[in-house]
This record gives C-alpha cells, structure tokens and sequence, in this order.
C-alpha cells in the first residue's frame, strides 16, 4: 500500500475571519494580557489538542496577530493583534486588518500580480497560484476562496454589481512596508519599523489634495475629513456657497479642483441648499457637474438617503461616479474607505 503524501501548505489554512476569534478571546477573557492555552481552548469551546483549534491558533499566527503555538504554555497577543481587537481609532483597525491579510507571502503577491484590475476566473486565477505563487495544483481552490474571503473582508477586493475587483495595491522596495498614499502624488504613507508606527509626511509641496465639498455646517463633513487627515493624506474641505455674476461654482472651489487628485462630495441634506420639494438646487449641480467633469472616476459621492443608493437621481450603477449611501446610524467609515481604495484615490501598498 502506498504511503499516504502529507501536503504542506504554504498558507494560513483559515480565512482572516476565522481565526479572528483566537485573538478576540484572549482580549475579550483577559482584557488582552497573555492566556494559557488551555484555558483559551476552552474558552473557545474546543481543547488544545483540537485539530481545528491547532489550526486556527497557527493561522492566527501566520497573519500576525498572535505568538505562541499549541505546544506553548500561553498565547499572546501582538500589537498588530491589539489594533484589531482594541482599536483606538476605526482607522486604526482597518490598517491592521489590511496589514494582517497582507502577511502571508502568497496572499501578499496575489492582491500585487491583480492590483487594480478585475479578479480574474477561477481557472486563471489557480494558474497564477500554480506557476507564479507555487501553490500545489490541488489547493488552489482552497488558497484562492481564502484570498477572495480576506480581501472582501479587508476592503482589498470588492464586489461591484457581481464582479469582484482587486484594489489598486502598489509595490514597496522596501520589505514590510503597509500604507496609504494619494495615487499619482509622491505621498505620505505610513511606514512599519520593527513593528513600530510612523507616520510620514511627503516633503513634497505638490502631493494631491483630497478635496471633500459639502454644504453648509454638513455634521458628516468633519467624520470625512478626520478620516482622510488620519490617513496623513493632504485634506481640503470646501463649503458649497452661493455665487454672483456669471461664476457658476465658487472662487475656492475651482482653486482647490486644480490641485485635488480626487474628491468625496457629501451629498447635501438639510443645509439650506435644497428647494422647497427638497430638490437640490443649481448650485448643488453645478458643483457635481465641474467635480465629475474634471476628476472623473475619481470622484465619490456619499449620500445618506436610509439606504436608497438612487437618492436626487444618482444612479449607483453610474459607470463614472462612485455613490456610497449609508443610513443613519450606520458608520461611514468601512464603505467609504473601501470606495477611496477602488477609485485608486487612496492606493494600499504592501510588501
């Protein structure tokens, strides 16, 4: 009889999402501090000696959020594992959720070899795994539903109107490196030193501004804008306003187009710029018309409509602009981040 071959696989075995329970728990029973393997099985239902918890409690490893194996008397968490399970900001987690999905090698080259482009068919995507990334033949479907599953989950792969796109992911020279930077501008990013976070500045004076226009007093412009700046991407918000004579958008509006590399525009409600029957007015227009017109596919417009993404005519299926609608209540932060990453406004680097 043949002697049955082990394969050994090159990759986390479970989703991001999957072992994500390995460190929430240790935050969660232990606010955090290191916790006995034991007791951590137990705490998640299963033993240690658990095929399924050995699994977990190395893929939860491999992605970087925790030290230890089953073999050790305790598993602790790591920082990166800290800013998933007790984030201090929502952006802080979303970059350590991108950085975790990020640390496997292949997942890593994969999000690289697509970035920016549709995710192909199952067959080509497996001949990438299998002649560029080295995976064996037979777990490529296996490695390719985790990729799809973790890249959905972090916002580096999105789902628009059934077809699947990669983010536009850009190359480092240096080894791992994580950020974000406005796309076409030498711009800031974020930079991981032995495991220490910096944010760095460009020292260049022509990086692109992300421009975020609203109305008057909009209350979400200030949560866009903290978003943006807390990316250390150069930020200018614009209030819409009336104009006189033959202007149709105002003087610091067509100043601050000539220097954005890309625009998020908070639809205006309950301004004073709508119309007795709540329409916008022309002024409301004539900006959407001279930001679609000069950034093109670089403009993302939010609208908070309870949910109808076809608020004041904008159709979500618009092949030009990009409308996130969120309802109230909900957070704006996961579907507005994920929309910067699509358009290439804001580009994810990893290495």
């Amino acid at each position: 009889m043949a002697k049955r071959t082990r394969i050994t696989r090159p990759y986390p075995t479970h989703s991001f999402q999957d072992a994500l329970p390995v460190s929430e728990t240790i935050q969660r029973v232990n606010g955090g501090q290191p916790v006995e393997t034991e007791l951590l099985a137990e705490a998640l239902g299963t033993s240690a000696k658990s095929s399924t918890f050995v699994q977990k409690l190395n893929a939860s490893s491999k992605y970087g959020m925790t030290t230890g194996s089953y073999s050790d008397h305790f598993i602790e968490l790591t920082e990166l594992g800290e800013s998933i399970t007790a984030p201090g900001s929502p952006q802080e987690r979303y970059e350590a959720v991108v950085e975790a999905v990020t640390k496997p090698e292949i997942f890593r080259e994969f999000y690289r070899i697509y970035s920016g482009k549709r995710m192909p068919e199952d067959i080509y995507a497996s001949n990438t795994l299998v002649r560029e990334l080295g995976v064996p033949r037979e777990l490529t479907e296996e490695c390719l539903g985790i990729i799809r599953r973790n890249g959905l989950v972090s916002g580096l792969v999105s789902d628009q109107s059934g077809v699947l796109m990669v983010g536009a992911v850009a190359e480092s020279e240096a080894a791992g490196y994580y950020g974000a930077e406005p796309s076409n501008a030498p711009g800031p990013e974020y930079a991981f030193d032995d495991g220490a976070r910096e944010s760095v500045r460009s020292p260049s004076e022509n990086s692109a501004e992300i421009l975020v226009v609203s109305g008057p007093d909009d209350p979400i412009r200030g949560n866009v804008s903290g978003l943006v700046e807390g990316l250390s991407v150069p930020c200018r918000s614009v209030e819409l306003e009336d104009v006189s004579g033959r202007r149709v958008i105002s003087q610091e509006l067509s100043e601050a187009l000539d220097s954005a590399g890309g625009c998020i525009f908070v639809w205006p409600r309950d301004s004073g710029l709508g119309n007795d029957d709540g329409a916008p007015r022309p002024i409301v227009w004539a900006a959407f018309g001279a930001l679609s017109y000069k950034l093109g596919d670089r403009l993302i417009v939010l609208v908070s409509d309870d949910g109808d993404e076809t608020a004041f005519g904008l159709v979500s299926g618009d092949p030009v602009t990009s409308v996130v609608c969120v309802t109230r209540g909900e957070s704006v932060y996961p579907k507005l981040m994920a929309a910067l990453v699509q358009t290439g406004i804001v580009r994810i680097s990893v290495g």
